[in-house]
């Protein structure tokens, strides 16, 4: 992680509860790992969808 941070590489990180699996994941690399992500910001989900607030 360091070293793509250095290299300004973004990328996607997930660690396990007792700090025994880390997985490092580059953005090209995240569809294709199946992983499903949605932030703000960021997103691999390709739909859309509106929130109805009533």
């Amino acid at each position: 992680m360091d070293e793509l941070s250095l290299q300004k590489v973004p990328y996607f990180f997930v660690i396990d509860f007792l700090s025994e699996n880390v997985e490092v994941y580059k953005e090209n690399e995240i569809e294709k790992s199946g992983l499903m992500i949605d932030f703000q910001q960021f997103s691999t989900n390709k739909k859309k969808h509106t929130l109805n607030k009533k």
